[in-house]
């Protein structure tokens, strides 16, 4: 039986509408758990020496939900200042100032916590899935554990240098490209 190390939850950005994905760490293998409902969850397996290589890129959704929520922050500020001219009435006037508030809040923890990411991890099966998403900072850190894991299992890669791009030829009849 495996004994499993809760190495980190990984929750994807905006999180209200999907689960996170807990990873855990045995001592051959990484599992990643993510529980879809309550009553589905769902399991993948990473065996350290099967790993080629984990990519982690940023995605555009930490951009577009930064986007939307300044817009709505800017409405929701020139609606105080329309309602306040006009002298509308003052329950008005408060649930702006209040829904002002809210994404004022909500613009500062998504430029604390950074950018959205997505992770890929590739395996010597072929498998070139999906591990989970996240926030780019925490999973950067949840990637540099693995790697720890992965180059302790596998020893270290040597360093090869770049392949240098090919050299042009000018041929005769192609002067000047």
């Amino acid at each position: 039986m495996d004994t499993y190390r809760k190495l980190a939850k990984i929750s994807t950005p905006f999180g209200l509408f999907t689960s996170a994905k807990q990873i855990w760490k045995a001592e051959d293998h990484f599992l990643i758990s993510h529980q879809r409902s309550p009553f589905l969850e769902e399991y993948r397996r990473y065996y350290f020496k099967d790993i080629q290589y984990i990519t982690v890129c940023k995605t555009k959704a930490g951009y577009i939900m930064y986007s939307v929520i300044s817009l709505l922050l800017l409405l929701s500020l020139g609606g105080i200042v329309f309602f306040y001219i006009e002298k509308m009435e003052e329950g008005v006037i408060v649930f702006e100032i209040i829904s002002a508030a809210l994404f004022i809040i909500l613009l500062f923890i998504i430029i604390f916590c950074g950018s959205s990411s997505k992770t890929v991890i590739k395996t010597i099966a072929g498998d070139d899935k999906e591990a989970f998403r996240g926030f780019y900072r925490k999973t950067l850190k949840v990637v540099k554990l693995m790697k720890e894991q992965i180059t302790e299992a596998q020893g270290a890669m040597p360093v090869k240098e770049p392949i240098p791009p090919p050299q042009q030829e000018t041929l005769p009849g192609n002067i000047g490209t």
